[in-house]
């Protein structure tokens, strides 16, 4: 199966990730001149749609169904599934560590989520946002100098919003 995903790292190396059927994902580390360092095949409920290395080399993987992260040698930490009727799309560390997740809810109105978690994967907290008659989901998230957050969020309609958080 092809990389779906290609991650750049610190080191100078990379990460290639596919999905394959039957419910696994695999990850392989590449050094700098192409060797393989490691594979790690992780059991996913969907492809892989970001990841990230994180401030201390974690590799962090968010799915429509889950958030997960490896530690530097391909190791699994810890993983979050997603609450029923919400799909993930996106991932960003903020700068105290914590990561912010992107993505959709779809019961009764359908929003766009932020999800905040610390680094053992355990949920800090939850937004949801909706613009009335349109379906959002969110797309991107990055933090502001002043630590709070600028979020990007769009809709079927195709119209861009966003929304500046102060903490």
């Amino acid at each position: 199966m092809p990389a779906k995903k290609i991650l750049s790292l610190r080191d100078g190396g990379f990460l290639l990730v596919s999905y394959e059927s039957g419910g696994m994902s695999s990850m392989l580390k590449l050094d700098s001149l192409g060797n393989a360092d490691w594979i790690s095949w992780i059991e996913t409920l969907a492809d892989v749609q970001s990841l990230i290395e994180d401030n201390v080399g974690r590799i962090v993987f968010v799915t429509k169904r889950e958030i997960g992260a490896l530690d530097s040698q391909g190791n699994a930490m810890w993983k979050f599934f997603s609450r029923p009727g919400h799909n993930y799309e996106f991932v960003q560390q903020a700068h105290d560590g914590t990561y912010f997740v992107c993505g959709k809810r779809f019961q009764v109105q359908e929003a766009a989520t932020l999800t905040s978690l610390n680094t053992s994967g355990q949920v800090l907290w939850e937004k949801h946002y909706s613009l009335a008659g349109n379906h959002m989901m969110g797309e991107d998230v990055m933090q502001t100098s002043d630590l709070g957050y600028v979020s990007y969020w769009r809709g079927l309609l195709l119209l861009p919003a966003w929304q500046i958080h102060p903490l």
